[in-house]
């Protein structure tokens, strides 16, 4: 009869036991079928009861046919209940092996009746029944109630309300008015978490609730009193019935499945609740037969697998027998489980059968045939594979699966970009995960040992698509599964999934940074990973490390405790290195190295320092014991103020090296700079056990890549899988240059806009696209062009991939410009990582630059265009690396070495009019006649292209290189403005310059010998110097017969900039009768200066370099301008950036940031007796380590100090100095601005009457942004809600705070202030310029009013 034969003859004696129940037991010779008989009847029994109990159903949703995904109505097909979907549907597998579904904060239920009414509707009596399985242990409604869909009120609630958890279920019933009335609620704690009957029975005297069909809770009014009723809660229409929401303000959302949701229009008794909660026990074995998998469902068997002792819904005890117990086996051996593999020479069939027994004696079978894998032999590894996530969590796909190879270990190369990752994961609304995170972070790769199966595990956490780290709740929300994918040949990957691991820790928060390590000895993968929780918690910080073992990475055991310190751990690696002794480094405070001989051992220590055994230090090998910390090892000093996500790797044996002291360095140590943003940093080791600071060091000579590099994993793996991993995923693949077209030849692209489209009028086709408001309008001078109005997607678009492979290349277009932002006027490329772009401004700012490391590695060249953003003609030609641009036929800018070449860029490149590779802003302006060749044409085809022009007027000198500062002592001017409408120029020179002798030149696009002058009608030569001490007339004839009349303003002497060179960064503080500013010394590459300069001054106008105070290079010598006062910073090595000063008891605490041998920054502190020096470094210093940004100092009046310093993950700190300023003793506040996620950058703190005024810019990178201010009584606050004190959309115009500067004698009574801002000028920092202005503050009040100058009064 087949599989099923007991369940089909008890089903097929039920009619006739119906009518002969009394004979039920006559046949006596047969036991089997007398069980079964008797069984039958007990089944008919039940089905009547439930039948019964049936006969007021109202409405009922079994789910069964609900599909994954899905949106709008499910409808019952038995009583027509309506369930709107809000959101989109998820499944899973109910108790009785049919479909259920998977609620969460993506997906809930509004349910009605078939006529769209309330369900609850003149009802006081009703019982609610249901299946559940809760995974989370918050707050979370699997039936809500109320009046309509507003929020409740605490102490006003209205709502009947079930809060189902994973250990418990509550019942509220709340009619409140101004006080909670909690004498109708019932509870059940301390359930099992698994699958679970649940029945809620609401009448006018009782409030009760069953669990598995036996009541678990019941409470009744006391004598004279009464419960709220459902029709006084739920008003006269029978409000709203919600499934999985409550309509507190965050949603309460429960989070698990849920099924056969049945509600009633009676109070149902004891005896009907148990008989149907029975009425479906006979289906237990069955359901767990039919929700039994084995190896994640696939038929081929590659690896040991497991086979389930009990059945995952109902707990039916499951027995197995394998067809070849020498290839898979059936029974345990000691503490191996059954389901071992051992592969054979050839593809091997095995059957399994299992046998599945329920509590009531009912047995399935079920079998699996399967073919175990021949085996294979594993060639030796030879390169790597590099598995990472990347960015900043500035992108949905920073955070998913990318892949980087090496042939050596050293040289890694990025098979794709920044963007376009090789795996993604992007279904959170399944599973255990809270909060639709669709993103995966740390991955591991671990091999199987057989060596054909590979499994990529990761975290479930996309920062990014929680809103960035203040908004994320990561650690306490965060997802308990881990995200697994497995591949044969590491090019077919599994569909990812999702699996729980950490949701049976109570309390849990997260599941973060997962490992693996495969056991042979116990034939099963370690797998480990940190959970924060409070409730698991014993000895410290909450974050702690936990492992479970599998098989399969689909069934994992329950998880166990691994390590519990003071304070937090997490990222933990461990590798087995070659002396037996397994190793694991941390990212912990101390970076600890550990050994053990047992990687099960667990840790717990309550030490908070080394001294004091935050570390296990004896010398027990089945321990895991301390040998050194990362910084001692190393010889860095290095913490986990710095580093995060090691990660432990053999090197192939091939790429093993020696180092200088002749030590073979077997393993590779990368950390995570986390605190930098830097990616990895590479060390190697020789012996993990090893204490010799010559078995240690770093890897100086690696290079990761154009791509950032996040917390990931290196596997080695062979030649065969090197070359098939490049052939499926590598899209950085060598462009091919493209042969240019002869000398002469034309444009292989022409758009002249005459058709009103985007028309290629070549024969190539390369038709533009228009993209959101572009169109071709008419322009009074050029008749029609393309008109881009600067609007969010607009942007005419190119073929894709036009520019590929033409290393030799001109573009030449007509512009119009009516914008001066961040913008791409025309851009190609791949990403915000590759790219060229041109950019034109309305300021004249005219850019060409080529990248392949982003912004901050871009070649340029740039120039001043004339006009005011009028039309030009501008031509840039790329021969190789010479890149050349000209306006209007004449040549202005040129970099004859450019690092990258258009190849360089890769292929199917992107190109546009209008439209950044960054979220800059759309360009508003206008195009005509832009032409493509495949050549670069000379310069004398470019000049033939344009008419004779006029390109600007320059008055006072000026530096030849445009990237030059304007206005320092070798050039006058500061500024000079040509208005082109009115034929005006107005200038700015600098203090230094004089206003009766003021050198005039005039340049065109051609050769100048054909200009002629005139100023005040008298003969001018070009360059000669004129009397602007009043306006004059100069008339320009270029021979065109159109000469052109300019008036030349009268020049104003201004006091900025009032530091000559380039400095940024300023401190300005008042000492000893004087003003002082300390600025980083600015215009090297990269913020690399090493020298701190000191300026006095007594009138804000006119300064004095006092010299070099501070070298941050700690190999250098005090310089040759510097004397004996130039002291030296004895632990970095450069980049000096961002001081700050205070003074107190006589003494002048200096604190500045600079750069570490591994690259990560870090503050010192040094100390002088005078502002100038000498001075003498004491320390470094950091709180809890913190991530340090942006610091400055603020001196109470009784002189306690403070440091002020923006911390990405928790926000902006106020942290209060001990009595020496050179430590830290107190975090006195964090804050962030109101409806911002992160804290705010650049802080600075006045007093004034008793007040604080507390200024900051929010982080919105190089663009500006309206700049805010807090106010408190007290520094611990409570702090006012964050303010604007410039007019809201002027972006503190365009300035971000860098001090206020009180001006009066009483720093703290002071009336008068300075407000001085940084203006960054992303491409171009070293024109950076700062902006100084008063800002009114009073009676908590703060207000910034621009103003034109600034005439220096000091008020002192």
């Amino acid at each position: 009869m087949g599989k099923w034969k007991k369940a089909v003859a008890a089903l097929a004696a039920v009619p006739m036991l119906m009518a002969l129940a009394p004979a039920a037991n006559a046949v006596e010779s047969d036991t089997t079928d007398s069980s079964a008989a008797q069984r039958a009847l007990a089944a008919a029994l039940k089905s009547n009861a439930k039948a019964a109990a049936d006969s007021d159903l109202l409405a009922s949703l079994d789910f069964d046919n609900v599909a994954a995904g899905a949106t709008g109505t499910i409808v019952d097909d038995t009583t027509g209940t309506k369930a709107t979907i809000n959101g989109a549907a998820a499944v899973a597998t109910s108790k009785d092996g049919t479909a259920a579904v998977r609620l969460g904060s993506g997906f809930w239920l509004n349910v009605t009746k078939s006529d769209d009414s309330a369900v609850l509707k003149g009802l006081d009596a009703v019982t609610i029944s249901y299946d559940s399985k809760s995974v989370s242990t918050n707050q979370g409604w699997s039936v809500f109630a109320a009046p309509n869909t507003n929020a409740q009120t605490y102490q006003q609630e209205h709502y009947l309300g079930v809060m189902d958890r994973t250990t418990s279920v509550n019942v509220e019933r709340y009619n409140n008015a101004g006080k909670r009335d909690t004498t109708g609620n019932v509870s059940k704690d301390g359930l099992a978490s698994q699958w679970r009957h649940v029945d809620l029975v609401i009448d006018e005297a009782a409030s009760m609730l069953y669990i598995d069909g036996e009541q678990a809770a019941t409470v009744a009014p006391a004598d004279g009193a009464s419960f709220a009723q459902l029709t006084d809660i739920l008003g006269a229409d029978g409000g709203v019935l919600q499934i999985g929401k409550a309509n507190w303000v965050n949603g309460e959302y429960y989070t698990g499945a849920l099924d056969n949701l049945k509600i009633y229009g009676s109070a149902h008794t004891a005896d009907q609740i148990k008989e149907a909660y029975d009425s479906t026990k006979s289906d237990a074995a069955k359901a767990d037969a039919n929700a039994l998998t084995i190896n994640n469902g696939s038929t081929d068997a590659y690896s040991d697998i497991t086979l389930p002792a009990k059945g995952s819904v109902n707990g039916s005890a499951i027995t197995w027998k394998s067809s070849d117990a020498k290839v898979i086996t059936d029974a345990a051996d000691g503490d191996i489980a059954a389901g071992v593999v051992t592969r054979q020479k050839a593809d091997a069939k095995v059957t399994l059968t299992a046998t599945i027994t329920d509590a009531d004696g009912n047995t399935e079978t079920k079998e699996f045939e399967l073919t175990v894998k021949a085996a294979v032999e594993q060639p030796k590894t030879t390169d790597y594979l590099f598995a990472h996530f990347t960015g900043t969590e500035g992108s949905a796909t920073d955070e998913q699966m990318y892949f980087a190879t090496s042939k050596d270990g050293l040289s890694w190369h990025d098979t794709r970009e920044s963007g376009d990752p090789v795996l993604s994961w992007n279904n959170s609304q399944t599973g255990n995960s809270r909060g639709k995170d669709n993103g995966v972070r740390d991955p591991y790769l671990v091999r199987s040992p057989e060596g054909d199966t590979v499994y990529l595990i990761a975290t479930e956490l996309s920062i990014h698509n929680r809103g960035g780290w203040g908004a994320a709740t990561a650690t306490t929300n965060g997802s308990t599964n881990l995200i697994v994918w497995e591949s044969h040949d590491f090019v077919n990957w599994s569909e990812p999934r999702a699996v729980d691991v950490a949701s049976q820790i109570p309390g849990a928060g997260m599941a973060w940074a997962p490992e693996a390590y495969w056991d042979d000895v116990n034939k099963q993968y370690m797998v480990y990973w940190a959970t924060a929780s409070d409730a698991d918690n014993k000895s410290g910080d909450r974050t702690n490390m936990y492992y479970s073992t599998t098989r399969d990475f689909v069934n994992f055991t329950t998880p166990v405790k691994w390590i519990d310190r003071v304070k937090s751990v997490i990222d933990t690696t461990m590798i087995k290195a070659d002396d037996g002794y397994y190793y694991r480094v941390s990212g912990d405070t101390y970076l600890g190295v550990e050994r053990s001989k047992d990687p099960y051992a667990t840790t717990l220590t309550t030490g908070d320092t080394i001294a004091n055994g935050y570390y296990n230090t004896d010398s027990d090998p089945n321990q895991w014991t301390l040998v050194g910390t990362f910084g001692d090892l190393t010889g860095t000093g290095l913490t986990g103020a710095q580093l995060e996500g090691p990660e432990l790797f053999f090197y192939n044996e091939d790429d093993v090296q020696t180092s200088d002291a002749g030590k073979k360095m077997l393993y590779g140590l990368m950390w995570d700079q986390y605190s930098a943003g830097k990616g990895y940093t590479p060390y190697r080791s020789a012996d993990l056990g090893s204490t010799d600071k010559a078995d240690w060091g770093f890897a100086s000579d690696v290079n990761f890549g154009s791509l950032k590099k996040r917390h990931g994993t290196i596997l080695p793996v062979t030649e065969t899988e090197y070359n098939a991993i490049l052939k499926a995923f590598d899209k950085n693949k060598d462009t091919e240059p493209v042969t240019p077209d002869e000398d002469g030849s034309g444009p292989i692209a022409e758009y002249d806009f005459e058709d009103s489209k985007g028309t290629d009028t070549t024969e190539n086709s390369n038709d533009l696209t228009f993209n959101g408001n572009a169109k071709v309008s008419e322009d009074a001078e050029k008749g029609k062009v393309l008109k881009l109005d600067g609007s969010d997607g607009t942007y005419a678009e190119f073929p894709k991939g036009l520019f590929d492979g033409r290393n030799k290349l001109t573009v030449q277009m007509d512009v119009k410009s009516e914008i001066n932002k961040n913008q791409f006027t025309f851009a190609f490329g791949q990403n915000s990582t590759k790219y060229y772009f041109l950019k034109y401004n309305d300021s004249g700012e005219l850019a060409s630059r080529i990248t392949t490391n982003s912004y901050g590695a871009e070649d340029a060249a740039n120039a001043t265009l004339s006009g005011n953003g009028a039309w030009h003609r501008v031509t840039v030609t790329l021969d190789d690396n010479v890149m050349t641009v000209y306006s209007d036929g004449a040549q202005v800018a040129q970099n004859k070495a450019t690092k990258n070449k258009v190849t360089d860029l890769g292929n199917d490149l992107l190109a546009y009019l209008g439209k950044s590779f960054y979220n800059d802003p759309y360009f508003k302006g206008s195009f005509d006649n832009v032409n493509v060749w495949n050549r670069a044409l000379t310069a004398q085809e470019v000049e033939k292209t344009s008419p004779i022009a006029l390109q600007g007027i320059s008055v006072g000198t000026v530096p030849s290189d445009p990237n030059s500062l304007r206005g320092t002592d070798d050039h006058s001017q500061v500024r000079s403005t040509l208005d082109w409408s009115t034929k005006t120029v107005t200038t700015v020179l600098n203090r230094r310059g004089g206003a009766t002798k003021v050198p005039v030149k005039v340049s065109v696009n051609r050769s100048d010998d054909s200009i002629k002058l005139t100023l005040d009608g008298q003969a001018f030569t070009n360059g000669g110097t004129a009397d602007l001490a009043k306006d004059r007339t100069l008339v320009v004839d270029l021979g065109d017969g159109a000469p052109q009349t300019w008036t030349l303003k009268k020049v104003t002497v201004g006091n900025n900039p009032v530091l000559p060179g380039q400095y940024a960064d300023p401190d300005i503080d008042y000492f000893d009768g004087k003003f002082w500013i300390y600025p980083t010394t600015d215009g090297f590459s990269g913020w690399s200066g090493n020298y701190f300069h000191a300026f006095s001054s007594t009138d804000l106008v006119n300064w004095t370099d006092e010299g070099v105070i501070l070298d941050v290079n700690k190999d250098h010598q005090p310089t040759t301008d510097g004397d004996e006062n130039t002291a030296i910073s004895p632990w970095s090595v450069g980049s000096a950036w961002a001081p700050t000063i205070e003074k107190k008891n006589g003494k002048y605490y200096f604190y500045y940031c600079a750069k570490l041998p591994n690259g990560t920054s870090a503050i010192g502190v040094a100390v002088a007796d005078a502002p100038t020096g000498p001075f003498a470094f004491q320390t470094t210093i950091t709180w809890r380590g913190y991530l340090s940004r942006d610091i400055g100092v603020f001196q109470d009046e009784d002189g306690s100090g403070y440091i002020m310093s923006e911390d990405r993950d928790h926000g902006t700190h106020i942290y209060r100095l001990a009595d020496d300023y050179l430590t830290i003793v107190e975090d006195v506040a964090c804050e962030r601005a109101t409806d911002y996620p992160y804290g705010l950058e650049s802080p600075t703190i006045i007093k004034k009457d008793g007040l604080y005024y507390w200024f900051g810019s929010q982080l919105t990178s190089w663009d500006t942004n309206d700049n805010k201010y807090s106010t408190a009584t007290d520094l611990h606050g409570p702090w006012s809600e964050w303010k604007l004190f410039a007019p809201k959309g002027a972006k503190t115009y365009d300035s971000q705070v860098d001090i206020v500067v009180p001006l009066d004698d009483d720093p703290y009574n002071s009336e008068h202030f300075l407000f001085i801002g940084d203006r960054w000028q992303e491409h171009d920092l070293g024109n950076s310029p700062i902006v100084q202005m008063p800002i009114s503050i009073a009676d908590g009040v703060a207000s910034l009013t621009w103003s034109d100058t600034y005439e220096g009064t000091t008020h002192r």
